[in-house]
């Protein structure tokens, strides 16, 4: 996914679809009253009928018919605009990706509300983020798989004039949300794989794959080596599985000078069937997900 910067007007923005926030209060500012300037009204004219109401993740889609350069206007609502949190950017990404994205829309231009002003970075981060974790494939399993959603390329919209944002602050933004929409989309796809596939040893693979590619330290401790280290609350658990038990720690060493270190735990059981007694049938399919902490 090629993921740039613009500072294009928003309805001359080089895109299958224009994406812009809206909120509850139906008022339109920056892209959002450009692209219904460009529409003839017909924004304003949903909420007036009530088509649309700005409620979190709502869309509305509009066929823009050569009024402005993307064939399509998404408006995406974001609630109530006295409770908007950066963080939202990053559902408001994905639910128009997955939207469109269904639809054979490959290339998307996103604008970003006003209020991101707070923080342009974080907000830029937040939109790459929810965009590259939405393209998560759920039907590896099924027989017949769903179109896979295929975004080439995706555009940050700055915006333009007194409106406009940091375009700096947008791409540092840019390169750590596609860091973290990757990461997010591996553990996200761990924690669906079945536990057949996803056992201890294939999550150790999982790992060492990490490691190479980031640089990091990898280390996969055995059952034997557990033991020597007195491990027992661990090895107790594994000995309820034919799977052996494997202890991943990965380290990370960017500044050797400096002496601070941070441990994050995560729990990786691969299945957890239960404790003193079984866990309900209605409920063990979900057991799957122990390793989510592990994964993450």
């Amino acid at each position: 996914m090629q993921v740039r910067v613009s500072t294009d007007d928003p309805v001359a923005a080089a895109a299958q679809a224009l994406v812009v926030p809206v909120f509850k209060d139906a008022r339109l500012d920056a892209a959002a009253a450009k692209a219904d300037g460009a529409l003839g009204g017909a924004i304003a004219q949903a909420f007036k009928e009530r088509e649309f109401r700005g409620g979190a993740n709502e869309v509305v889609l509009f066929h823009a018919r050569g009024a402005a350069r993307a064939r399509l206007v998404l408006a995406v609502g974001l609630g109530e605009r006295e409770k908007f949190e950066l963080h939202m950017l990053a559902q408001y990404a994905g639910t128009a990706l997955r939207y469109l994205g269904k639809r054979a829309v490959s290339e998307i231009a996103f604008a970003l509300p006003l209020e991101a002003r707070s923080d342009a970075r974080l907000g830029a981060s937040f939109v790459v983020e929810g965009a590259h974790s939405g393209t998560l494939d759920t039907t590896t399993y099924r027989s017949q798989n769903e179109s896979p959603i295929e975004i080439k390329k995706i555009t940050l919209l700055a915006g333009t004039g007194a409106d406009a944002l940091e375009a700096g602050s947008l791409s540092d933004g840019v390169n750590r949300g596609l860091v973290l929409g990757e990461a997010l989309l591996l553990a996200r796809t761990m924690a669906l794989t079945p536990a057949n596939d996803m056992t201890p040893t294939h999550m150790a693979q999982r790992a060492k794959d990490v490691a190479k590619r980031a640089q990091l330290k990898c280390d996969v401790l055995d059952e034997a080596q557990m033991k020597r280290l007195g491990m027992g609350s661990l090895l107790g658990v594994s000995a309820g599985s034919q799977q052996p038990a494997k202890l991943i720690v990965l380290r990370y060493e960017g500044d050797p000078s400096s002496k601070e270190v941070l441990a994050l735990v995560g729990k990786g059981l691969t299945f957890d069937s239960g404790g003193i007694s079984l866990k309900p049938a209605d409920k063990m399919h979900e057991m799957k997900y122990d390793m989510c902490g592990g994964a993450a």
